[in-house]
Parts: C-alpha cells; structure tokens; sequence
C-alpha cells in the first residue's frame, strides 16, 4: 500500500457518491470568496474532496456525494498519480437546505 491510500484511511472519513463507498478526506476550500473580518471568517461552502480513485472513477458534474451528515454537489473531478501513489481530488460545493450554497 502506498503512501497516498495509508494517509486516506488514516485521516478518511466514510462518504459515498452513488452505489459506490470509500473513506475520503474533505475539508473546506480556502479561496478568494472568504470574508474576513473581527469575528472570523466566513465560509465559503467550496469544499475538496482526497479519495482513492475507485471513487471518483466515471463521476460526472452534479453527482451528489455524502458523508452522512453533509450531502456536496460534484463541480470537477481529476486523477493524479505520482511516486507516493494515485488519487482522485474533486471541488465541491456543499447542500444547504436542499440548495447548493453560492
């Protein structure tokens, strides 16, 4: 097992995206449409997605993936593979009362 897959069920977390499921690492995306101010910062509902590449594989635009408490909406999927191993990353958005957060 490469060092990529070791981090992922180390650091995952259970999510699926149709029939399919995997551990996966999501955190928030920190971008240019962050506001910040004296109380903090806000968030901006984009999200990224680390995940062996059996997840992702045949993954489309608006696929719907969960982690049992949040449900994110699929923007862009790529695969990489380098020395430590494969991966699939995606950019996501998450749901809000059943609307994508904009």
């Amino acid at each position: 097992m490469d060092r990529i897959q070791k981090a992922i069920q180390k650091l995952g977390i259970p999510v699926s995206i149709g029939t399919k499921t995997a551990l996966a690492v999501i955190y928030p995306e920190k971008s240019g449409s962050i506001t910040h101010t004296s109380e903090g910062h806000s968030d901006s509902g984009k999200y990224i997605l680390f995940a062996e590449t059996s997840l992702l594989e045949n993954a489309q635009y608006g696929d719907i993936i969960s982690d049992g408490t949040n449900k994110y909406m699929l923007i862009r999927a790529d695969t990489y593979s380098c020395k430590c191993g494969s991966y699939s990353k995606a950019s996501m958005k998450i749901f809000t009362d059943r609307s994508v957060v904009s």
